[in-house]
C-alpha cells in the first residue's frame, strides 16, 4: 500500500445483535490506510452504511491516525 496514491475501501458491515451496523471493520480498514497516507493521496469508500458514516467516522480516523505532518485536506462526499 505504501506505493499507492489511491485506496479503495470496501468491507462488509455486519449488524450487531440490535440490528445496528457494526463499523469496526470499516474503522480498522481506515486505520490501516491512514498509517500509509501521503500528501495528495485519495481514499474512496464503497460501503453500504448510513449517511454520514464515512464523512464523519472515517474522516476523524484518517485525521487522528495519519502522520502529524500530513497536510489535512479531507473532502468527504457521497456518490
Amino acid at each position: 500500500m505504501a506505493g499507492c496514491n489511491v485506496s479503495i475501501v470496501q468491507v462488509p458491515i455486519p449488524n450487531d445483535e440490535h440490528k445496528r451496523p457494526d463499523l469496526a471493520p470499516l474503522i480498522k480498514a481506515t486505520e490501516t490506510i491512514a498509517r500509509t497516507l501521503k500528501n495528495g493521496d485519495i481514499v474512496v469508500y464503497r460501503s453500504a452504511v448510513y449517511s454520514g458514516a464515512t464523512e464523519v467516522d472515517c474522516a476523524l480516523v484518517l485525521d487522528r491516525v495519519s502522520a502529524p505532518t500530513l497536510t489535512k485536506t479531507c473532502l468527504p462526499g457521497a456518490q
